[in-house]
Formats: structure tokens, C-alpha cells, sequence
């Protein structure tokens, strides 16, 4: 009776749409009568059904993110880092973020519960995490160039945040100025330091300018004549990343207030005597910092550069 009752009342309003909840609510039969047995069977089964259901349908959700991944971000820059990659077009962005949102979506947590129980998840979750990251920042690129009060991406700049420890000897006194420019603003060295703003479009750069007094001749890194000037600078759309990429150092930056900030390095060198060729070593360093806004409470956040893009979303066995 108890069986019969079971079967026509609390699993028969069990469905598709409600199956998450109801099972969770099934109480085991205690006992060991048939009727107890096959109780505790249908119930086994209609948990195991359930989940599997979940389990295609966040696949199917997960399917869907990759395939428009693949069509619209994997064959450009920053998701395809070949030579011969086209940047990334905003409205190309836009049209993958109509699809998938990103963090907010949920999908990251979703594939993660599923990767606990189910290895094939395991390279879906780190494909997922990474996507959500740069998401987060390049959407923030498309916002800001659709606001007219919002002159771009705000960048906090700092010269020489960390001392250059390679070198025994302080050029300090031999540098005139330093600049750091993107778009048309910049930033210099000595000079008040006041927030730069990044666009899609913008080239970002780092020039050094040896003092003309210096007895001491400045050098590229590959040891030819500066001729007082050292630049380093990006080219193309999303200037600023590839900049990134290219300068981001590898030295811990213990003294920052942000662990989302950037040190950025750049290399050089100095012969302090024409009759020696021994070249020492010339090392500056920038911190970067960008700002973005909270999707929930709008406050100025600091911005995550992945040193990561995806390139190719893990497939899942179908079935």
C-alpha cells in the first residue's frame, strides 16, 4: 500500500522541470519487504535519471558556449595567437557576449559540481574558468566604448615601483625622463601621476631619454646604440595587451596594493667606457593597474589581465 501510495502520489508529480527538488525529498522505505525493495529502486532510479538529465543539459549549455567560441573568438586576437590572427572586432565581441555572458552566467559553477562527479568535465572547467576571466575584461573594453561620459578603461600608472637588483650600479641620475603614452595621453617621469585611459583601438608605449650630460652611452638590449632614446611600443588593435604580452615581467611584485596589478619590465644597456666593451646591464619597470565596474554594485574595481586566453574549447563525449 505504501508503494502504491508512493508511486501515485509524489512520483508520479515528478517530472523534468521539478525532478532536482523532488528527489531530494524521497524518503527511503525502511524494511526489507518486496514492496520496501521496490521502493528503494524507483527511487534509485528516478535520482539517477535526474541527474543525468541535469548532466545533458549542462553539456548541451556548455556545447553551445564552445561552438560560438569557435565561431566567433577563436579565430582572432587575443584567442589565436598565430602571426597571421585578425584582432578582434567589438561587434564581433558583442555578438559572442549576446550568447554567453560570462561569470555571471553561472556556467563556470554548473560545469565545476559536474566536474567533481564526472572527469570528462574536468578540461570543460578549466576552458570555462579561463573564458569567464578574459570575458571579464573584454567586455568591459565594449562598455566603455559605448559610453560617452566614459573616455575608455582607466589605467593607473607607476614608474619604478620595484629596484632593478641585476645591476650594481644606479643610472638613475643618467635618465632625463620617462613616458608612458596610450591613445594620445601619457604619462611622464619626473611629473604628477594621473589616471590614462585605454581604448580598443589605442597603442600603448614606454620611452626612456638618456640625460645629454651622461658620459655613459645608452644601448638597446641587443647592445646597438639608442642614440639617447629608448622606445618600446605595441602595434595593432588591442594594442595594449599585446604590449602586455610582450613586457610583462616575471618578477613578484611584493610592494603592490592590488594582486591584479601588472609589472611590466623593460630592458636595455649602458657602456660606461669607450675603451671597454663590457655593456651593464638596464633595467626599468612600470606597475600597471586597470579599472573597471563591478557588474553588481558598480563600484571601480581593479581589472585581471589573464597572462591566459583560451584557444580551443575541450570537446565532450556525446551521448
Amino acid at each position: 500500500e505504501t508503494f502504491e501510495q508512493f508511486f501515485a502520489g509524489e512520483f508520479f508529480e515528478t517530472n523534468l522541470s521539478n525532478c532536482h527538488e523532488q528527489v531530494k525529498a524521497f524518503e527511503q522505505p525502511m524494511g526489507g519487504s518486496v514492496f520496501a525493495i521496490m521502493n528503494s529502486t524507483l527511487i534509485d532510479r528516478a535520482f539517477e535519471h535526474c541527474q543525468s538529465f541535469q548532466a545533458d543539459t549542462i553539456k548541451k549549455e556548455y556545447q553551445r558556449v564552445a561552438e560560438a567560441f569557435d565561431e566567433y573568438l577563436a579565430p582572432f586576437y587575443p584567442y589565436n595567437r598565430s602571426v597571421s590572427a585578425k584582432p578582434l572586432a567589438p561587434k564581433t565581441l558583442k555578438a559572442f557576449l549576446k550568447i554567453y555572458a560570462g561569470e555571471t552566467d553561472g556556467l563556470a559553477e554548473r560545469v565545476r559540481v559536474l566536474a567533481w562527479k564526472y572527469s570528462e568535465f574536468d578540461k570543460a572547467k578549466a576552458f570555462i574558468t579561463d573564458l569567464d576571466n578574459s570575458l571579464a575584461l573584454m567586455s568591459e573594453v565594449v562598455q566603455s566604448s559605448t559610453k560617452d561620459a566614459q573616455p575608455g578603461i582607466e589605467m593607473a600608472v607607476q614608474f619604478d615601483p620595484i629596484d632593478d637588483s641585476s645591476s650594481d650600479m644606479d643610472f638613475t641620475s643618467h635618465i632625463s625622463r620617462k613616458s608612458f603614452q596610450v591613445g594620445k595621453s601619457a604619462q611622464l617621469y619626473p611629473g604628477t601621476e594621473s589616471p590614462l585611459y585605454w581604448n580598443f583601438g589605442d597603442q600603448a608605449s614606454f620611452e626612456i631619454e638618456w640625460a645629454s650630460g651622461s658620459p655613459y652611452q645608452l644601448l638597446t638590449v641587443e647592445g646597438e646604440s639608442a642614440r639617447g632614446r629608448l622606445k618600446y611600443a605595441s602595434e595593432g588593435y588591442w594594442g595594449l595587451l599585446k604590449f602586455i604580452d610582450t613586457y610583462r615581467s616575471a618578477r613578484p611584485d611584493d610592494s603592490t596594493l592590488f594582486e591584479e596589478s601588472m609589472l611590466i619590465e623593460f630592458s636595455g644597456g649602458v657602456k660606461r667606457s669607450q675603451s671597454s666593451s663590457k655593456i651593464t646591464p638596464l633595467k626599468s619597470f612600470v606597475r600597471i593597474t586597470l579599472f573597471g565596474s563591478d557588474p553588481e554594485t558598480q563600484s571601480r574595481v581593479p581589472l585581471v589581465v589573464p597572462k591566459i586566453f583560451p584557444s580551443s574549447p575541450p570537446k565532450l563525449r556525446r551521448g
